[in-house]
């Protein structure tokens, strides 16, 4: 189920830089959204660099990762990471269409971690709990911030 939500995902973001791409959908906020896919990549990268030092199969992971950059106060700091290169990608095209596509974009991240939540709480029944005390999922009233994203560009 979690390789369905991020095939998704992926489909989304690829579906986003086709459509600015093929539309030439270059509008005043470009540098804007431009820094802020940049940001959104080097979040990524940067993130996937200690999930791998810290363990190196992710997929069976043998420990719960909970320090190092953003993971003290995010859980998935990579599906942020994915939400601000959506939201870059947003800026840069400025439409309906990339609207629609970013909100899949939101929807699919946020499905994703609460599968993976499932499955880390079941892998680290002890740990897990404890971390999701003290940190956030993806961002802390993420709807919030989509309301107001979607109420202050598509107006």
């Amino acid at each position: 189920m979690a390789s369905l939500w991020w095939y998704a995902k992926v489909v989304l973001q690829l579906g986003m830089i086709a459509y600015v791409v093929c539309t030439q959908s270059f509008y005043h906020f470009s540098v804007y959204g431009q820094a802020l896919v940049a940001f959104g990549a080097s979040n990524n990268i940067y993130h996937n660099v200690i999930f791998k030092k810290s363990c190196p199969c992710l997929s069976e992971p043998k420990t719960l990762v909970t320090k190092g950059g953003l993971l003290p106060w995010i859980r998935h700091p990579m599906y942020l990471g994915d939400i601000i290169i959506g939201l870059g990608f947003l800026l840069i095209a400025m439409d309906i269409v990339c609207g629609i596509l970013f909100l899949g974009l939101c929807v699919t991240a946020v499905m994703q971690s609460r599968w993976e939540e499932y499955k880390l709480r079941q892998l680290f029944p002890q740990e897990y709990p404890q971390w999701q005390k003290n940190s956030k999922t993806i961002l802390p009233f993420i709807f919030l911030y989509l309301v107001v994203v979607f109420s202050g560009f598509m107006s």
